[in-house]
């Protein structure tokens, strides 16, 4: 996945993306240019650092939450 489509589809910006890869904390490959994350890793990144929503004091009870 490049960076743009990183940007667009899983609501991360490019400096939050800039800063991961210095960090180490998300892999990534430069190729012809282009800077790719593996999109497995990014769901897990966002998977695991999923927060449910505190709404009025207590925690909703939406779908799609990682417990």
């Amino acid at each position: 996945v490049t960076g743009v489509q990183t940007v667009l589809f899983r609501s991360l910006s490019r400096r939050t993306l800039q800063e991961y890869r210095k960090q180490g904390i998300l892999p990534y490959i430069i190729l012809c240019g282009k800077t790719l994350y593996p999109e497995s890793e990014i769901q897990a990144l966002l998977t695991g650092n999923y927060r449910k929503p505190i709404i009025d004091g207590t925690v909703s009870q939406g779908e799609g939450t990682a417990s």
